[in-house]
């Protein structure tokens, strides 16, 4: 499987988890297919990325769109309420959600290698937050929790390279 394949596994099982609104309904990790946009505007700058996974019938399932500015250190920044879901969630699980998506642009060289902790300082307001700052303490757990989700060979790559 190529790494975009695995990062999409990983964002699919982490949406899962968190946005999961159809009963009974278990996606297939192995061949999934993320289908998605990214917009650019005149400079070339992320300004949104947006998706949806195609499931084994056909549907299209857990549609996202994240919107993103340029930051003061001119890096592709975001927040919270940038992030559309298609789902009623707890706050940890929007956070969770939040974080995921920008963990797979990380993944995927949309955003720089620190974009994940950079979000962590701006959504907690360096800690003076303390419910995002909870749900963000929170996230590395939860992403082992889904990793568990995928299939075991996969599974075993996603924690090992966490």
């Amino acid at each position: 499987m190529k790494e975009q394949d695995k990062a999409a596994a990983f964002l699919l099982a982490k949406l899962h988890r968190t946005v999961n609104t159809i009963n009974e309904f278990q996606p297939d990790f192995e061949s999934v297919k993320l289908l998605s946009q990214v917009m650019r505007d005149e400079d070339g700058k992320l300004i949104m990325f947006s998706g949806s996974f195609k499931a084994q019938n056909g549907w299209l399932v857990f549609p996202f769109a994240l919107s993103f500015a340029t930051g003061v250190r001119g890096y592709q920044v975001s927040g919270i309420r940038q992030h559309a879901l298609a789902a009623r969630t707890s706050h940890d699980e929007r956070v969770w959600a939040f974080l995921s998506t920008i963990d797979y642009l990380v993944a995927i060289d949309l955003l720089h290698k620190g974009s994940v902790g950079e979000h962590v300082l701006r959504i907690t307001r360096d800690g003076k937050l303390p419910g995002n700052a909870q749900s963000c303490a929170g996230y590395r757990e939860f992403c082992k929790r889904a990793a568990k989700d995928l299939p075991y060979d996969l599974s075993l790559e996603v924690l090992a390279a966490a």
